[in-house]
């Protein structure tokens, strides 16, 4: 009995073996072959071989660095908040926009965070400024889109239906000799509304200012001053009341 038990147990032992070996070798034949790993010089600087390749690389390299520490430096909330604070000051000492001490800050934080963005994401890039605009790295190639010959490439496969820019008008003529009645949908769209959570009715609406209607704006005194009304002015955006 221990005989038969024991050949039994080596039999599929043997038969797991045997299916491991094949599963292993099966699936070193299904995976992928690894992609041939590119030299870190020409993968990272991409400097051309030529005469002049260590001077391209060495430029390629700088630049690099320099865009690196630029990105990090920008990353530093001291360094960040200082230059908005600088853009503030300047905007209210030229006087850029009216109610500038009220405006100004409020106007550059709200503009001066996508700005950044665009900064770091986009313009202060390696590729940007190593790449497209210095020329001294070369990988990856930045090559200039011609963005009239891509219009004309998408027109060309304007379908029939759209060919003569006539489809809406179409489209109308289809409603006007239709004899069934449709279905009338209303929609009311509301975009772009201007809220004024400060706005004050009575205050003075021609104030001069980038804003009004507010109570520092103060209240009319002369036959010029124009109040703000109750349910609005058209000097001012909309109270909430009328919204």
């Amino acid at each position: 009995m221990k005989t038969t038990t024991f050949g039994l147990a080596a039999v599929l032992g043997a038969s797991a073996a045997s299916a491991k070996f094949h599963f292993e070798a099966k699936r070193r034949e299904i995976q992928a072959p690894e992609e041939p790993k590119q030299n870190l010089w020409d993968q990272y600087w991409g400097a051309k071989q030529d005469s002049n390749s260590l001077v391209t690389a060495a430029k390629c390299w700088g630049c690099t660095l320099a865009m690196d520490g630029l990105d990090k430096l920008l990353e530093v909330s001291f360094i960040h908040n200082g230059i908005l604070d600088i853009a503030t000051t300047v905007c209210i000492l030229t006087g850029a926009t009216g109610d500038r001490f009220k405006v100004c800050p409020q106007m550059v934080r709200q503009f001066g965070e996508p700005l950044f963005t665009v900064i770091e994401e986009y313009l202060a890039t390696r590729d940007r400024i190593c790449n497209e605009w210095m020329g001294w790295c070369h990988d990856p190639t930045i090559t200039n889109i011609n963005v009239d010959t891509v219009i004309d490439n998408i027109l060309a496969t304007k379908p029939a239906s759209l060919r003569n820019d006539d489809y809406i008008q179409n489209l109308y003529n289809e409603i006007a000799q239709a004899t069934t009645p449709r279905p009338t949908l209303r929609a009311l769209h509301l975009s772009d509304v201007h809220l004024d959570f400060a706005y004050t009715p009575g205050t003075i609406s021609n104030c001069g200012e980038y804003l009004c209607c507010h109570v520092d704006n103060g209240y009319p005194k002369k036959a010029s001053d124009v109040a703000a009304g109750e349910w609005g002015s058209p000097m001012c955006d909309i109270p909430v009341k009328t919204f």
